[in-house]
């Protein structure tokens, strides 16, 4: 009998079983060493973009913290969504914190985005409303793929 099947076969002396049994949540535990190590990402990659040093490569630093973010959640975790969704989420924040608050040494060893930018607008906010925005996405993303790499390789 196949195992989508079996929650409406179920004997009537059998008890029910609960949800997560089907949907593979057993095991879920956050493990919170795991999303410091990917979140320290976040922190690296923002430090590195202070001094201009990912300086034209900023999408190569992101799709690399995503790279290493989906495979700790994907390959470790009993809840690789989750675990995906939280790194995404912190790896935003340390980024997005780290150069929100030196933005004036961000904007000027990145000469680039200071072109075209409105004088009057305060940017330290404008990063700051951002990050959950950017996060989430991020996140969701991040979670996303976690989910799918842990599939495919549980099937192995």
């Amino acid at each position: 009998m196949s195992r989508l099947m079996r929650p409406f076969t179920l004997a009537m002396n059998e008890p029910y079983p609960k949800r997560h049994d089907y949907i593979g949540m057993k095991n879920m535990k956050i493990k919170w060493p795991l999303i410091a190590i990917g979140s320290c990402l976040g922190l690296v990659h923002g430090i590195l973009s202070l001094f201009g040093i990912v300086q034209g490569w900023e999408t190569v630093g992101w799709l690399s913290a995503a790279v290493v973010a989906i495979t700790l959640s994907g390959i470790s975790s009993g809840a690789p969504f989750l675990h995906g969704l939280l790194m995404g989420l912190c790896i935003t924040l340390f980024t997005g914190l780290t150069q929100g608050l030196f933005i004036d040494l961000y904007l000027q060893s990145n000469p680039m985005y200071k072109e075209g930018l409105d004088p009057n607008q305060d940017y330290r906010m404008f990063v700051f409303r951002f990050i959950p925005v950017f996060g989430s996405i991020y996140g969701a993303v991040i979670g996303g793929l976690s989910w799918a790499l842990h599939r495919v390789l549980a099937q192995f």
